[in-house]
């Protein structure tokens, strides 16, 4: 069963399961310190079947924002699944924790662990970063491990992460490599908050190939710069038109404005704004997206660029 179809099976069993319980009055009003045993039972093994089928909805959709980032489902049972089911998910939790408690249900639970109870209930939150610290000491090393120092969740976890589409250390060192931040004196003091907060977004998004989304960003960081330090350069940053009163101009004048007065910032100004509208403002025919080599330079030439033009408005 290919991903896509694992997904919309779970979404719909979900969906089944859950209206199946529903409509039998079973989870809603259910006395769970009461004594019908045999009903108590069906609530029981009823809940524990959607905990466990929504934990595999979960995964299925993790799985699909670490690969392809996108997935095709059913938007009836994906609708029902958000709306209905998750706003419910606590509330059968709550009922499944307080019934498979219950050592009269099933006297046999006192000496023999129900494993069915590890994999529905939620993992237990770690200070240590578990994640990390695996990640550190060998993925093989803690899957072979039976010290129980990880729980299976954290290593599966780990085992996600490792093995998504996305995961590429090689090429995120690479691309670090040929970045470099903004430098210059007093650097953290004179770099207003917005700014280093975009710039290290920016940076993030390069480093982890989001190559689109870093020349979008540089786009923005530079139109707030030459906003921000309008009057340090000598320019007007809002439209003089009375029916645009209080909004900025477009970037295109905000560039020609600042070139006027600094010269030295029109090839990158220019080299930001060309990339951000092949980007955001794309022709039919133009297919720089679909080359990840062409969009990985335009984009190294965006955060380059705006680097350089942070450094000169705000550090020289």
């Amino acid at each position: 069963m290919s991903h896509e179809s694992e997904l919309n099976f779970r979404l719909t069993k979900c969906e089944q399961d859950f209206s199946s319980l529903f409509r039998a009055n079973q989870f809603l009003s259910v006395d769970v310190s009461g004594g019908q045993k045999e009903l108590l039972k069906f609530v029981l093994f009823a809940t524990a079947t959607i905990l466990v089928t929504i934990r595999d909805v979960d995964r299925l959709l993790q799985e699909a924002t670490l690969g392809v980032g996108h997935q095709s489902v059913a938007s009836k049972p994906l609708a029902f699944y958000r709306d209905t089911l998750c706003p419910n998910r606590m509330s059968m939790q709550s009922v499944f924790d307080q019934l498979v408690r219950r050592p009269d249900l099933f006297p046999e639970a006192e000496s023999a662990n129900w494993d069915e109870r590890e994999v529905i209930t939620a993992s237990k939150s770690s200070e240590s970063l578990p994640v990390w610290n695996m990640m550190n000491a060998g993925y093989d090393f803690w899957c072979n491990d039976e010290s129980g120092t990880f729980s299976e969740d954290d290593i599966e976890a780990v085992g996600r992460l490792t093995f998504s589409a996305f995961f590429s250390p090689d090429e995120w060192l690479r691309n670090a490599s040929d970045i470099e931040p903004a430098l210059g004196q007093n650097t953290d003091q004179r770099l207003p908050g917005h700014v280093k907060i975009r710039l290290r977004e920016l940076n993030h998004s390069f480093i982890l190939g989001n190559y689109l989304a870093a020349v979008a960003l540089a786009r923005a960081i530079l139109e707030y710069a030459l906003v921000d330090r309008a009057t340090n350069l000598g320019i007007e940053a809002y439209s003089a038109n009375p029916r645009y009163t209080g909004s900025t101009k477009p970037l295109r004048d905000l560039i020609g404005d600042a070139t006027d007065k600094r010269p030295d910032l029109q090839s990158d100004m220019e080299r930001i704004r060309e990339a951000g509208n092949r980007v955001l403002h794309a022709k039919k025919h133009d297919n720089v997206i679909h080359i990840p080599a062409a969009l990985r330079d335009l984009a190294l030439t965006s955060v380059n660029a705006v680097r350089l033009v942070v450094e000169k408005i705000y550090l020289d």
